[in-house]
């Protein structure tokens, strides 16, 4: 999933390395570009260190490019903004697209104490689960590989932590919640690793519920404005994507936005107190998921 590319000395794959010039090779080239990026951030998370909101930028910036750049029939929707045939490496590709971003906000938790709750992470999540909700549709959930639970996982995080008011957005919550343990409970058939994967969602979720029953209403705080803005700025690059693709790509509108703001309840002391061992501080993003990161 993370390639450090210090570790390297051959050049990046191109076309001309393969013998067939298909969608699975197009698809394996950018997965590597996508790979490079999310183990750039790795890279700096193992050193010790949080990422600072300009290594922050250059790193989105790049998640911008490759969605900008790649190729049309690697997209999930054409010039028209249609949906195109069911591809699964598509598919895929664009789950680990979607797992980077949150990555990426994982990573800035030095000086974004939010980010678990933020718009970009939570959009990233409901287009993660809606795309797993395609791939059970599909029956295609058999070939997926064992990183995928870690990617569930990744996706259920901002999905635990967001609270609002709304009972349709709660609705939608709890729906794509739903979509992810299922999509590891058949994951787990295959892999045992997803078992450990669903019982530490289980936990996380025991805790949060724990925390938040233990909270009085004054201590309940809505989310800081300077949040919603700052994640604005290139949201709609890293989600160039139409409506129709989840239910909160409502987010990328400012209204929506504001709306979101309005709904969500958060516990000041989650804010300030959260549990880390999902993303360990020794362990890059992984904390007990290290095994997955191969």
């Amino acid at each position: 999933m993370a390639i450090q590319i210090d570790d390297f000395d051959v050049a990046p794959p191109a076309l001309a390395d393969f013998a067939e010039l298909g969608l699975p090779a197009k698809a394996f080239i950018e997965n590597v570009k996508l790979c490079k990026i999310i183990g750039r951030v790795s890279q700096l998370l193992n050193s010790g260190a949080s990422l600072n909101s300009d290594e922050s930028s250059t790193l989105k910036a790049s998640l911008c490019q490759w969605i900008r750049r790649l190729p049309p029939e690697l997209s999930l929707y054409d010039a028209t903004s249609l949906r195109r045939p069911y591809k699964k490496e598509v598919t895929d590709l664009h789950l680990v697209y979607f797992a980077a971003i949150i990555l990426l906000q994982a990573a800035t938790r030095g000086y974004n104490s939010q980010w678990r709750a933020s718009p970009v992470s939570l959009l990233a999540s409901s287009c993660i689960a809606r795309l797993y909700e395609e791939t059970q549709l599909r029956e295609d959930l058999c070939f997926l590989i064992h990183i995928h639970s870690f990617y569930c996982m990744v996706a259920a995080i901002p999905l635990l932590y967001w609270r609002t008011r709304s009972h349709s957005k709660e609705t939608c919550r709890l729906e794509e919640l739903g979509i992810l343990r299922s999509t590891i409970e058949q994951l787990s058939a295959k892999f045992g690793g997803a078992g450990t994967v669903l019982r530490n969602i289980e936990a996380l979720e025991s805790e949060l519920q724990q925390r938040r029953s233990g909270s009085s209403i004054n201590d309940m705080m809505q989310v800081e404005e300077n949040i919603i803005a700052g994640d604005g700025e290139q949201m709609e690059e890293l989600f160039p994507f139409p409506l129709e693709l989840c239910p909160n790509m409502d987010l990328l509108d400012t209204a929506g936005a504001a709306r979101m703001e309005e709904s969500l309840d958060i516990p000041n002391s989650f804010v300030q107190d959260l549990p880390e061992w999902i993303f360990g501080e020794d362990s890059s993003f992984s904390g007990i998921f290290e095994s997955e990161l191969v």
